[in-house]
């Protein structure tokens, strides 16, 4: 009985070693270059500069996109984090952009939030409006995704979207558990 068990975990380690040579055989044919890294970039919103960066995958053509929103945070904080999501968005077929939409305002306190919300929404759908003249993304096929604070502001430009414009929108966000009362959302019953 022992020497199945021993056989039994011999087994399962050996089984391991074609996965972990094909993965490093996967790796080692990939060509450098394949997909572009994290990138900087700036658009225009209200005639200032805001800054993106954004990973764009392999292969020609207009490529499905994603805006990704961060949440309340110190600008540039988890910005490995949203390298991370971008390079991985990439590397499945996405143009991926993340948008650092404090570029006008400095960082945001729940105190300033409401008086920032009009200049970061402008700053977001400015970064719409930029995508839809990059020959590399398809304009139709564009999604957002935020966390936090950045998840408001996505549902409230998908919303404003709809409202305004030809360009169906489906967005969705989980609801935070405490109250956001200044926006009227996720009240408590």
């Amino acid at each position: 009985m022992p020497k199945e068990e021993a056989g039994g975990r011999c087994a399962r380690r050996v089984r391991v070693v074609p996965l972990i040579a094909l993965a490093a055989a996967l790796i080692a044919v990939i060509p450098s270059g394949a997909l572009a890294g994290w990138t900087k970039g700036t658009f225009q919103s209200g005639g200032k500069p805001v800054e993106e960066y954004h990973c764009t995958p392999a292969g020609a053509g207009a490529h499905p996109a994603v805006i990704l929103l961060h949440g309340l945070s110190l600008p540039g904080g988890g910005n490995q984090t949203f390298e991370q999501i971008c390079t991985d968005l990439a590397a499945q077929g996405y143009f991926a952009e993340f948008i650092e939409f404090y570029s006008q305002t400095g960082q945001g306190t729940r105190a300033t939030d409401n008086r920032y919300y009009p200049i970061w929404l402008a700053e977001i759908r400015s970064g719409l409006d930029a995508l839809d003249s990059n020959p590399g993304v398809d304009p139709k096929r564009v999604a957002m995704m935020g966390f936090s604070l950045g998840a408001f502001l996505s549902l409230t430009t998908g919303a404003a979207i709809a409202a305004s414009s030809p360009r169906s929108s489906i967005t969705t966000a989980p609801c935070p558990r405490r109250s956001i009362p200044e926006c009227g959302i996720c009240r408590p019953r």
